[in-house]
């Protein structure tokens, strides 16, 4: 029998998360975050959405444990709920978007 796919684990077995990546990724990740919160009418301090990330991660890892997937749509609006702030499509130029684009490794 031909395999129709073949696939592996790449986050956290071929990649892991250092102190490059974190020192490179995560201020733009903060910043793509505050830009699309202030664009939506709900401007939130650095320490509020590093937070409401933090938790968001929390409720990422739980999911992975339960065999779920989260998308990262689905984190940057529970981020947005987190702070109060609307996640309709209307009210904010795409987070998850710009978020998905921004560098993903170190130069």
């Amino acid at each position: 029998m031909k395999p129709k796919a073949i696939t592996f684990d790449f986050w956290g077995t071929l990649f892991t998360e250092g102190e490059a990546f974190l020192e490179k990724v995560m201020p733009a990740r903060y910043e793509i975050l505050l830009d699309a919160l202030s664009e939506a009418g709900h401007p939130a301090e650095e320490a509020e959405v590093r937070e409401a990330y933090r938790q968001a991660s929390l409720a990422f890892e739980e999911a992975w444990k339960a065999g779920e997937h989260m998308p990262v749509y689905e984190r940057v609006a529970r981020i947005f709920a987190l702070l109060g702030a609307p996640t309709t499509p209307a009210s904010s130029p795409s987070p998850q978007e710009s978020w998905r684009k921004a560098p993903s490794s170190p130069p």
